[in-house]
């Protein structure tokens, strides 16, 4: 196992015992451009694997944006060493 494949077996765990855990950023819609993310749109639906605009503000701010509104707890993986 490598470490990708640790992030999405890591994400794949979260997303199995939270249903109300998403992942969303730039491509992880598509597997990510480390496929981290690989077939997990697939398997817990779009509505919780989805990609957003390639922007900073709305990989970072709708996460802190939503911990506002409801009890949402936010995580941020950028993928970057």
């Amino acid at each position: 196992m490598n470490t990708y494949q640790a992030i999405r077996d890591a994400l794949s765990i979260v997303l199995t015992k939270d249903d109300s855990a998403i992942v969303f950023g730039e491509d992880v819609g598509f597997g990510g451009v480390f496929r981290c993310t690989l077939g997990l749109a697939e398997e817990f639906g779009r509505e919780r694997v989805f990609n957003t605009p390639l922007t900073e503000y709305a990989v970072c701010a709708s996460p802190t944006l939503r911990s506002l509104i409801t009890s949402f707890i936010p995580s941020l993986f950028t993928g970057k060493a």
